[in-house]
């Protein structure tokens, strides 16, 4: 996700009341999202919301690698 619109969102979400734990963007020239599906883990996220194309199934592959099953949610992906 593009730092700027992450920003948006946890205002965004914040200001409808909603607890963020955690907003995090994804390096697309990395070659893994662990470290920062862990960062989300490890911060107790239950709700990951995505605005990206192309990685999602990558990212939720990785996060059920290192036993993090949050309920996925966002937009670009099926």
């Amino acid at each position: 996700m593009l730092k700027g619109r992450g920003d948006a969102a946890q205002a965004g979400a914040e200001s409808i009341g909603l607890d963020v734990v955690d907003n995090g963007s994804i390096d697309r020239t990395g070659t893994t999202c662990v470290p920062q599906l862990q960062h989300m883990k490890d911060a107790g996220a239950t709700v990951v919301a995505l605005s990206t194309i192309g990685v999602e199934a990558t990212m939720i592959k990785e996060a059920q690698s290192i036993g993090f099953s949050p309920k996925w949610i966002g937009n670009g992906f099926g």
